[in-house]
């Protein structure tokens, strides 16, 4: 079967990034809010912002490139579409209670924000592994991985608004670098798996360790996105800051690798013109 390379654009690398980093920040702030009180509510306040415009930001990226922003509201109304379906309510969801959470700020909106925070990161990577064509992405611990980056990311950009804003969220710095070492394990499994499962899925596989896009996966991802922040994390406060800067631009890095690995290959009777899918 013949292959070809994926067709999508920065547009949905950014999509999964900021979908990821808004989410994560609400529903990882809204767990610290339920644990320690009072003191987390100026993190929930800037995640359920953080939350509304990233998600919506990297949606609307979404929508426009498929080309046709009409195929999202057929998608959302069309409830036999499945997973795609069930996505497109789970954003749409997600955002409505961010809005409602900044007029209100009331604890059950936050308890199912976390819910859909949740499930809105994991399905950055539910919606990558749909797709039978990339054998790479068609694994379980692809949303996971995702989710456990969102929440990573997701810490970091609350941490750095809130020390723009003037407030002391040091604490996150330990949570922050607790995700960073679970993502390095989650990473090193899924490249093991993938290694050892289809010729298509071992081939992406390899870019990433010691192909094309090894330099950027070693350079930036592991080196700059995970091991410098872990450090930094650990040694010292005053360093978190660039530590979760790194993050963030990890982040973004890891999602532009995987979309530009995942070969994929025509299914029999598929013609090349099958669209973006």
């Amino acid at each position: 079967m013949s292959e070809h390379k994926p067709i999508w654009d920065y547009r949905v690398a950014a999509y999964l990034f900021l979908a990821g980093v808004g989410a994560g920040s609400f529903a990882i702030s809204g767990i610290y809010y339920f644990v320690l009180g009072e003191m987390m509510q100026s993190a929930v306040e800037i995640a359920a912002w953080l939350g509304l415009l990233l998600v919506a930001c990297g949606t609307f990226l979404l929508v426009s490139d498929l080309g046709q922003p009409v195929r999202f509201w057929r998608v959302l109304f069309n409830i036999k579409s499945s997973v795609m379906s069930f996505g497109a309510w789970t954003i749409s969801i997600f955002m409505l209670l961010c809005f409602l959470y900044i007029l209100w700020g009331n604890t059950t909106v936050l308890g199912l924000g976390i819910l859909f925070g949740m499930a809105t990161a994991a399905y950055t990577g539910v919606l990558l592994g749909i797709l039978k064509g990339r054998p790479f992405w068609n694994t379980s611990l692809l949303p996971v991985l995702f989710l456990v980056s969102a929440f990573s990311t997701g810490i970091a950009a609350v941490h750095l608004i809130a020390v723009s804003m003037g407030h002391n969220l040091n604490a996150f710095r330990f949570l922050d670098a607790g995700f960073v070492m679970v993502e390095l394990l989650l990473l090193f499994f899924y490249l093991v798996i993938m290694k050892n499962s289809t010729v298509e899925a071992s081939r992406s596989a390899d870019e990433l360790i010691k192909g094309r896009f090894s330099r950027l996966f070693w350079g930036g991802v592991i080196t700059v996105g995970l091991f410098i922040p872990l450090v930094l994390h650990l040694l010292s406060p005053r360093i978190s800051v660039l530590a979760s800067v790194l993050v963030l631009i990890g982040g973004y890095i890891l999602r532009y690798s995987i979309l530009r690995v995942g070969n994929r290959t025509l299914l029999p009777g598929e013609s090349f013109e099958a669209g973006w899918l």
